[in-house]
């Protein structure tokens, strides 16, 4: 078998008719190890020992019928061995239908190739909101992305059932971890009190990215708050969830310019202030609240929102390359609480550790 090979090996392979007809003239090189073969076994059947006569050794054996039927066998053998070698053989001797598979699979392969880059290509983004700010009085259900502390302040002026007084917060923390593998934990401290640096309070936010676009976040506001100094009853928890449009593509590439947020909450979401109480305009908000907000143009947001006890409007900005961000707006539109309408801002600013690339 080894001597067919590389005979055929070293015989050209153009086509199916040349694999043919190397596939016959094997067969006629065999011939006559074939008949050798043959011839050996039947003299041993018939008790015969007469000697080798070349090729015309079927006029050798007496009667016609013992001559056919020797013609016959050898015949059958023939077909056999060939049908056999064509078999066993086949990858070898049918090179050109080898070589057509070879390149059916690579073309197969390419196309595969080419089907998953379009797929992976011509796949949506998943969009999250901008990078300006999207509220200022209620929180949204996305929270921070990587490792970073922050800072800024916050104030708000005139205070409410105050003669034209000014109230100011400053606030920092640090974000940790990535929202969209388990999720992300922000910390911060505030300071109500800021002429004498005292009354700390404590924030803390849970988020975790879902798919399309969304997220979900749990958290608290001013947790161990002064009671003397809150303007709440009790301490604040919230739950939130936020979806940023996938239609709505934001001006940054792989940014969404539409996003809204929906959550419930307790403390300053669900109880007015006590000078609300003494006002009579009641005891208890909504506890629902709710964000809206919209890339007017780049960098630069409009914001609408209910924070369960009034509604605000703001503009978030980032004015610059760096991630300094401002808010500015207008809350206590409606006569549901509070004595007037007062203008807000919050100024922060976050100094990376260690960016992750989750959103």
């Amino acid at each position: 078998m080894c001597a067919f090979i590389i005979l055929y090996n070293n015989i050209p392979q153009r086509c199916y008719s040349g694999a043919f007809v190397l596939q016959v003239a094997l067969a006629n090189n065999i011939n006559l190890s074939i008949n050798v073969m043959i011839k050996k076994q039947i003299l041993t059947d018939v008790g015969q020992h007469d000697e080798w006569l070349g090729s015309g050794y079927f006029n050798s054996f007496p009667g016609k019928k013992f001559s056919n039927t020797i013609k016959l066998r050898l015949l059958k053998c023939r077909a056999i061995f060939i049908l056999g070698l064509t078999c066993f053989c086949s990858s070898v001797v049918f090179a050109q239908d080898t070589f057509e598979h070879s390149m059916a699979l690579k073309f197969d392969s390419l196309l595969n190739s080419q089907s998953t880059a379009k797929h992976a290509s011509g796949s949506e983004i998943v969009l999250y909101p901008d990078d300006a700010p999207s509220s200022l009085m209620s929180p949204t259900g996305f929270g921070g992305s990587g490792t970073y502390i922050y800072g800024g302040i916050g104030g708000t002026y005139p205070e409410l059932y105050t003669d034209n007084k000014a109230d100011l917060i400053l606030f920092g923390g640090l974000s940790f971890g990535d929202p969209a593998k388990i999720v992300n934990v922000a910390i911060g401290v505030n300071v109500t009190d800021v002429h004498r640096f005292s009354d700390f309070s404590a924030n803390l936010n849970i988020s975790r990215q879902l798919p399309r676009g969304s997220s979900i976040s749990i958290g608290t506001y001013q947790l161990l708050s002064n009671p003397n100094q809150t303007d709440s009853e009790g301490n604040t928890f919230y739950f939130a969830f936020g979806h940023a449009v996938q239609w709505a593509r934001s001006k940054t590439p792989g940014l969404s310019a539409l996003s809204y947020s929906i959550g419930f909450g307790t403390g300053r979401f669900l109880y007015k202030s006590p000078n609300d109480v003494d006002a009579g305009k009641g005891k208890y908000g909504t506890a629902v609240f709710c964000n809206v907000s919209y890339e007017i143009i780049r960098h630069v947001n409009l914001n609408a929102e209910w924070y369960g006890t009034n509604m605000g409007v703001s503009a978030g900005i980032r004015p610059f390359k760096n991630p300094l961000s401002i808010c500015v707006g207008v809350d206590n539109l409606t006569k549901y609480s509070g004595d007037k309408p007062s203008m807000v801002f919050t100024i922060g600013y976050p100094l990376s550790v260690k960016r992750s690339t989750a959103k």
